[in-house]
């Protein structure tokens, strides 16, 4: 779930697009309710806040590796059941 959570939400960086919420943006234009883009806007803040630490959890630990979070020197933040539950919500 984590991993999933954290690929959803990747932003596009400069070099690569990514197949992310952040897609729905692009695709507002063509909504048929005027008010989808805010919709999608104030979603997409809700979620950035929720994941935070699901993020930070996947960066250190899966992704990178970090040499710190490995040996202990650095905590990874632990994440809770609730929040993956508010995050899919």
């Amino acid at each position: 779930m984590i991993l999933t959570i954290a690929r959803l939400t990747d932003k596009d960086s400069k070099n690569q697009r990514n197949l992310s919420l952040w897609a729905l943006k692009d695709a507002s234009q063509f909504a048929m309710e005027k008010d989808f883009g805010q919709k999608v806007n104030s979603a997409l803040d809700a979620i950035s806040t929720t994941v935070v630490k699901t993020r930070t959890h996947r960066h250190k630990q899966i992704a990178h590796f970090d040499l710190e979070a490995s040996l202990g020197l650095s905590p990874v933040p632990e994440v809770f059941l609730s929040e993956i539950k508010t995050a899919l919500e």
